[in-house]
């Protein structure tokens, strides 16, 4: 573990103390601190991710509960649009993206930070957000007519129900790229099928976008 990571986790353990403590100064401090020093992008990716999967952990084991996790979640959920608000807009011709989550999913802020990083990469982005039914993200991307769609999947279900799905959206969407990530993709080890790209953390769509830049002709 070098000391940058050890710097890290004890800014997790403090937003852990913010949490349980309901208190926004400290939660405050923490952020401002680490988006002065590394910028708001390497602060997610370092500290508040790591941190939301810290709580994921406890809130399985009831360590946490729900006022706790509402509390600390919309804290970061208001900096995240913020930052978005920040970035320029894209060009008419950029490349398009739709981010939702499926039907059910209601935990948005990976999937809000995707559309930080794909604003920030000078992508347009239609986002839908949470609990999507199949047939009104047809719909949209009919009028939208989108590059590519992301998703996140991280409420407990079988594999057999999940396949189903990523089945529904290989098949409804034969034409575009499908990004999906989350913590029920890595549990179940789903491997790149077709037109599917899975992540198995949020930072790889960083990776996925400087390893399949698109040329605008001009």
């Amino acid at each position: 573990i070098t000391r940058e990571d050890e710097y890290y986790s004890a800014h997790v353990t403090k937003l852990l103390i913010a949490m349980i403590e309901l208190d926004e100064q400290k939660f405050e401090k923490v952020i401002t601190h680490l988006s002065v020093k590394y910028g708001f992008p390497a602060t997610m990716v370092n500290v508040i991710l790591p941190f939301l999967g810290r709580v994921g952990v406890m809130w399985l084991t009831g360590e946490v509960n729900i006022a706790q996790e509402h509390f600390i979640s919309n804290l970061i959920r208001q900096k995240v649009i913020v930052a978005i608000d920040g970035l320029a807009v894209a060009s008419s011709d950029a490349e398009r993206f739709i981010l939702f989550l499926p039907e059910g999913e209601l935990h948005e802020l990976g999937l809000l930070f995707s559309k930080y990083v794909l604003k920030q990469n000078g992508k347009n982005v239609l986002y839908l957000g949470q609990s999507v039914p199949l047939e009104d993200l047809i719909e949209a991307a009919e009028v939208y007519t989108p590059d590519k769609l992301m998703t996140f999947i991280t409420s407990p279900n079988t594999k057999a129900n999940l396949e189903d799905y990523i089945n529904s959206l290989h098949r409804k969407f034969p034409h575009q790229k499908i990004l999906i990530a989350g913590s029920q993709v890595n549990m179940h080890c789903f491997t790149d099928q077709n037109n599917i790209h899975f992540m198995h953390v949020v930072s790889d769509l960083q990776d996925y976008l400087d390893k399949h830049k698109v040329v605008v002709s001009s």
